[in-house]
């Protein structure tokens, strides 16, 4: 008989600096170089340092955006850690940051001119043991294989990765570790990090790699036909 599942839980805790991320989707427990150069980043990476060194981290909803208002950021983000920090000649900031837990702002206010927000931690649904857990690992197990494959295809991919999910245990890691590599538009990696669910987050991550391979091998099609052209016109 399979047994119910704890709900997701969301758990208000307090108010943090907030970096608006312009192009990419940082996922828990990933560790990502950043670099920042606008204003009110920059204030926000001070602020964070001077308190906890803790920030929010959530994406914008329009890549060309230089200035977006609370309105213009998505609310499901991550709260990071900031592991590195260097302040550059020209004013930018590189650092490193590492993304601990997905969490939703429930309020996005400007503070001395930085964004803050009030944010709640939310606790993905735990699975209980029988079929689901099985439905997990099966699932785990066959985004693994297919990305095996997107990686044979993709060039751009360091193949080493699969080392590193080799030695990863928990199937939402292992997800986050292969969705952040793959080459997909911001508005779909939000959606991936949206899922509610272990087992709706792994069903769409395998459905995106899906995606992917057959992108990528219809692009490996189109190459060889226009190859194939360019070859027979030279003969002509």
């Amino acid at each position: 008989m399979k047994k119910a599942k704890k709900e997701t839980k969301k758990k208000i805790d307090s108010f943090y600096p907030v970096l608006p991320l312009r192009d990419m989707i940082i996922f828990p427990g990933m560790i990502a170089p950043l670099i920042v150069g606008r204003e009110k980043s920059v204030k926000a990476l001070e602020a964070c340092m001077k308190k906890s060194a803790k920030l929010v981290l959530l994406a914008q909803k329009e890549v060309s955006n230089d200035y977006p208002k609370p309105k213009d950021l998505y609310k499901i983000g991550v709260i990071g850690n900031i592991i590195q920090m260097l302040k550059l000649s020209d004013g930018t900031v590189k650092l490193l940051v590492e993304a601990r837990q997905k969490v939703e702002s429930i309020e996005v206010i400007e503070n001395e001119g930085y964004f803050e927000a009030l944010i709640s931690k939310i606790d993905d649904e735990i699975e209980e043991e029988g079929l689901e857990n099985l439905e997990i690992e099966a699932l785990t197990r066959s985004i693994i294989n297919e990305f095996e494959a997107y990686v044979k295809l993709n060039k751009k991919v360091n193949p080493e990765i699969m080392v590193v999910l080799a030695d990863l245990k928990d199937p939402r890691m292992v997800a986050n570790s292969i969705v952040t590599n793959l080459f997909m538009n911001i508005t779909n990696k939000q959606a991936l990090l949206e899922e509610k669910t272990l087992k709706n987050y792994l069903e769409s991550i395998y459905k995106a790699v899906i995606k992917e391979i057959d992108i990528l091998k219809a692009e490996k099609n189109v190459h060889k036909l226009v190859e194939d052209q360019m070859k027979k016109n030279q003969r002509e």
